[in-house]
């Protein structure tokens, strides 16, 4: 399977119990992963949802769509089975910082517990994705023959430590910037 389902506007007093009994109604549900507030260690009302075949992702995404629950009404739709809770949350994460910021330039000093909890959520949910910066310019890279040569030797040193799924290298365009 290639996607799940992300489902918002959930009252935030639901537990995976009652998101199960809720979207059992479009299919077997094969797993919930409910998305926690960083900071508050709360649950934020969004959770991603995977069903056991490909119709039932389709009659979630649909049938979920503005479905009502009290005062909140639900959105939802298809995603790519890679993204996670923790990606989301992380994202969540920045974005307060941000505005944080932007509304308030004062308050970095508050970011440093935005960093604690940021590690925190690292070092519990290692990634399967490496970027490698700074091991070429971007004129090596013009070279069509050192850019494949890059390729491959980069696929080879990282096989080495496990299955490389897949290796994205940017290609500059004809005025030197990144595409």
């Amino acid at each position: 399977m290639t996607e799940k389902i992300h489902v918002s506007h959930l009252p935030p007093t639901f537990t995976s119990e009652d998101i199960n009994q809720l979207m059992e109604i479009f299919g077997k549900v094969e797993n919930i992963e409910m998305i926690i507030d960083p900071i508050l260690h709360k649950f934020n009302g969004e959770s991603f949802v995977e069903f056991s075949n490909e119709l039932e992702i389709q009659k979630a995404a649909t049938g979920g769509m503005g479905l009502t629950i009290g005062s909140y009404v639900l959105e939802t739709k298809k995603v790519p089975i890679s993204q996670s809770a923790t990606s989301v949350a992380i994202t969540a994460l920045m974005q307060n910082a941000v505005n944080t910021l932007a509304s308030n330039p004062s308050t970095a000093g508050n970011l440093i517990g935005i960093n604690n909890n940021l590690k925190s959520i690292l070092e519990g949910n290692p990634s399967r994705i490496i970027k490698l910066n700074h091991i070429v310019t971007i004129e090596e890279l013009h070279d069509h023959t050192y850019y494949e040569d890059l390729f491959e030797d980069t696929n080879e040193q990282c096989a080495n430590y496990g299955n490389v799924v897949s290796i994205q290298i940017p290609k500059p365009n004809t005025h030197g910037e990144n595409l």
